[in-house]
């Protein structure tokens, strides 16, 4: 397991974001090291997971919102979804991959000048 952090720097989360780049390059490496043996490694990253009995102040969380295509938080029952499909059959010519799951965060920004009236 790696995280969104692995591709996208956070000021005070250096520490974080560096350990989760090193699973993803670790994954790979471990890849192709075991692609002989045809043993799969892959790798999940996932972005804003929204967890039971977990809070954030209101206003952090809009912020967070606003970077989700989507418009809401995963769910880990989305994550473990993932993962089962990375350890059956269907998966079997998957190797040294990151699985991202994250409501397209990272398909680009969406940032909107202030003011500006938020599409529908």
């Amino acid at each position: 397991m790696s995280s969104g952090a692995h591709a996208s720097g956070r000021l005070g989360a250096s520490h974080y974001c560096a350990s989760k780049a090193g699973v993803v390059m670790f994954t790979q490496v471990l890849a192709m090291e075991l692609a002989a043996q045809r043993i799969q490694v892959n790798c999940i990253a996932p972005g804003y997971i929204k967890l039971d009995g977990v809070t954030m102040p209101p206003d952090f969380e809009d912020a967070l919102l606003k970077n989700i295509p989507w418009g809401r938080f995963g769910t880990p029952a989305e994550v473990a979804q993932v993962a089962l499909f990375l350890a059956s059959p269907a998966a079997d010519y998957v190797t040294g991959e990151v699985l991202s799951v994250n409501g397209g965060a990272f398909a680009g920004r969406s940032y909107l000048p202030l003011g500006t009236p938020k599409p529908r």
